[in-house]
């Protein structure tokens, strides 16, 4: 248990071509761009979750193929995690890709390009709202997000009862304690890991409006830049 929570996870793809719904990838294995797909730059943490589901908002009765063969990713620049590391977080971008998937309508029979542009529509409306509105879409989304992980790990702590691990039931405690715990505290975009200490909560906010407005206009111009790219490649 020491050993998993400390090595991370390798991705290493899939060892037969496999079919999932949610395009959890790497740009480095590649991605068959000959459809419409969604821009995706992996410079940070949790852009592959971002990447699916901006990809499962533009094709909600799509598939995906994964190949069986992969480039493995091995984490040797990450910090190293501990068992005493905090399990409830604040947040981060797979937040925000959590947001985009649950508000998906898989009846609507738009085009991808229609679906796109209504992806760039949702975020410039996100970015109108006032810092109070999204304060609270911001809390409510973790909270969302804590109540899911309690779930999971009392369902996990469930059926490990007869486990003989003391490392993994004790560390499932803390987890459910932590949630319990997070469920109850007003939390605030500052407490997202890498914010800077000097920071408030109201310019963590325009910070983050001036992010959808220009994600917005990035997918505003994506279908002319892949075009534009298109004619350019040999």
């Amino acid at each position: 248990v020491t050993a998993a929570i400390e090595n991370r996870a390798v991705w290493l793809g899939s060892p037969r071509p496999t079919i999932i719904k949610m395009a959890f990838m790497s740009q480095m294995t590649g991605v068959d761009n000959s459809a419409l797909l969604p821009p995706y730059f992996p410079a940070f943490r949790g852009e592959d979750l971002l990447f699916a589901s901006m990809v499962e908002a533009m094709h909600p009765r799509a598939a995906v193929l994964e190949h069986g063969f992969a480039v493995p990713h091995l984490p040797e620049e990450r910090a190293r995690k501990t068992l005493r590391d905090p399990i409830a977080t604040a947040g981060s971008v797979a937040l925000f890709a959590s947001y985009l998937t649950s508000r998906i309508d898989y009846t609507d029979a738009n085009e991808a390009e229609e679906r796109l542009a209504m992806l760039a529509s949702d975020f410039r409306r996100l970015a109108a709202k006032s810092t109070e509105d999204l304060l609270l879409d911001y809390r409510r989304e973790v909270a969302k997000a804590h109540a899911i992980t309690l779930h999971r790990l009392t369902e996990q702590r469930h059926r490990t009862e007869d486990m003989n691990s003391a490392n993994w039931t004790g560390y499932l405690d803390r987890g459910i304690g932590e949630m319990h715990n997070a469920l109850q505290r007003e939390w605030s975009p500052t407490d997202i890991e890498g914010t800077p200490k000097d920071l408030s909560a109201e310019q963590a906010v325009e910070g983050f409006r001036d992010f959808l407005r220009g994600f917005a206009s990035a997918l505003e111009g994506w279908v002319s830049v892949r075009e534009a790219a298109a004619r350019l490649a040999p």
